[in-house]
């Protein structure tokens, strides 16, 4: 039938995406489908119209949550400032699709379902410290990436601190645990390859540099402030 050779997909039950690309490659075959079933077992049950429906319309609603997952799985790139911008768009997606519900009361619930553990699982994202200081950091984001400007204001006031703990040689304090409910247990940060010693040789000429652009700065808050 002209169609491109696809290799078969395997359901696995701690990837729901592996759900997903399956519905999704149903739909993109299948009237080649439809045809070889009713050639090869012809009393085999087949979808109706409204079932196909159905599954287009799910893998629609589905779709920006795959690129997510797509995106926040990268090993290439760090992507932890990416994480409340990402988790807002879907949260705004998925309340478009909710404004727009369909016709079918399967894609009704799984929309509604969706936009109900968006709500929980990520109402408190703006307040998990590593990545409301990631974004802030980001020179793409910086507040822009969040809702609540209080939200902005407080990972601005702890990344000030950290600047002007280190310019002062103290000891920065310990990042705050993530809340549980937006990170998986068990992820520890992975150790630094960087020899013991070597970094404030590397980065001295570094800091020379920058320090002698900025003369007149000589409180460090205000000087950590503009470095934020």
């Amino acid at each position: 039938m002209g169609q491109l050779q696809l290799r078969l997909k395997q359901d696995v039950a701690t990837r729901w995406n592996s759900t997903y690309y399956i519905m999704k490659l149903i739909t993109e075959v299948k009237e080649p489908l439809i045809s070889t079933l009713a050639l090869m077992n012809p009393q085999l049950p087949s979808l109706s119209m409204e079932e196909w429906e159905i599954i287009k319309e799910a893998c629609d609603v589905l779709r920006p949550f795959e690129e997510v997952t797509v995106e926040l799985s990268s090993e290439r790139f760090v992507t932890g400032s990416k994480a409340i911008l990402m988790a807002r768009g879907l949260q705004r997606a998925t309340a478009y699709r909710q404004r727009n519900l369909s016709t079918y009361q399967p894609v009704r619930e799984l929309i509604n379902t969706l936009m109900a553990e968006l709500s929980k699982r990520f109402v408190g994202i703006e307040q998990v410290n590593v990545l409301a200081e990631a974004a802030l950091l980001d020179p793409k984001f910086k507040k822009q990436a969040f809702v609540h400007e209080n939200h902005a204001d407080d990972a601005q006031t702890r990344v000030v601190g950290l600047v002007v703990a280190v310019s002062r040689g103290a000891r920065p304090p310990p990042p705050a645990t993530p809340s549980s409910a937006c990170t998986e247990e068990g992820e520890d940060d992975p150790p630094s390859n960087t020899p013991k010693g070597t970094v404030p040789l590397v980065g001295a000429d570094f800091e020379e540099r920058v320090t002698s652009l900025r003369p007149g700065i000589p409180n460090p808050i205000i000087g950590a402030t503009l470095e934020v």
